[in-house]
């Protein structure tokens, strides 16, 4: 957790104003590509240590199968529209490249449940001064012919070649 290159801020201010309560006045800490409830709300002192935190929340909740600790978030997309005519299939979504850092090189959608697979163009909008890195979403879009019935699905790579797993590891 403790790596330059994690970026790591205590946010006193969002969008140029304080932070209100609700979003974790007086300081909030966020570490891009951690989960979000390692970016915790209302810190009012910091305290460094060796180990992990003897909270609930670190010692029980968010922890995988195995019960190790999750301190990433995984390669994911998924679609969020779907819009149909008699011919194609305009499908919509998003992808993340987990808390790796590394940027979503390619989507791809299956319209007969992952047995063959086309690209979907990737909509890429830059950041101002490119400060999100790659921890943001990217949209994706495809149009895919339609004949009869159709069950899509979707699925991401990275940077590295990394593919999103057909099924999600499982947490506690």
């Amino acid at each position: 957790l403790l790596d330059r290159r994690n970026d790591a801020v205590l946010a006193t201010a969002m969008n140029g104003a304080p932070l209100t309560p609700d979003h974790g006045f007086p300081a909030r800490a966020f570490v891009p590509g951690v989960p979000g409830a390692r970016s915790v709300k209302w810190v009012q002192s910091v305290a460094l240590k060796k180990g992990p935190s003897e909270q609930p929340w670190n010692q029980y909740y968010y922890k995988d199968a195995a019960a190790v600790e999750i301190q990433s978030l995984p390669l994911q997309s998924l679609i969020l529209s779907a819009n149909a005519t008699s011919t194609t299939a305009t499908l919509k979504g998003v992808a993340y490249g987990g808390g790796s850092g590394l940027a979503v090189k390619r989507v791809e959608v299956s319209s007969d449940d992952g047995a063959t697979w086309r690209d979907a163009t990737l909509l890429k909008e830059a950041a101002p001064d490119d400060s999100a890195g790659a921890y943001g979403w990217v949209r994706w879009s495809l149009d895919a012919p339609l004949a009869g019935s159709a069950t899509f699905v979707c699925r991401a790579t990275d940077a590295v070649g990394t593919t999103q797993p057909e099924v999600a590891p499982k947490n506690r």
